[in-house]
């Protein structure tokens, strides 16, 4: 799940004058608590959404698809909804 929703981790590394501190005290958390979430609702079931969510976040970047199909998924970050 944290490579969907970090389909596009790159965008916020390029957008600090710092990226691996930037890395170290923003991305690395929530992709913690990603994987957390993940452990607890592990099935096959979410592996095929995952999968299909894969393709999704390609085609769609922006899309919010991860969010409502997990509802609940830790909250996203202040710093990731600013454009």
């Amino acid at each position: 799940i944290g490579s969907v929703i970090f389909r596009d981790e790159e965008k916020y590394l390029s957008g600090t004058e710092k990226p691996a501190e930037f890395y170290r005290e923003f991305i690395a958390p929530y992709k913690g608590a990603l994987e957390l979430w993940y452990q607890e609702h592990a099935s096959l079931a979410v592996d095929f959404r995952i999968i299909f969510l894969t393709a999704w976040v390609i085609i769609f970047p922006e899309s919010e698809l991860p969010y409502r199909w997990f509802r609940d998924l830790p909250s996203k970050p202040e710093w990731m909804t600013k454009k």
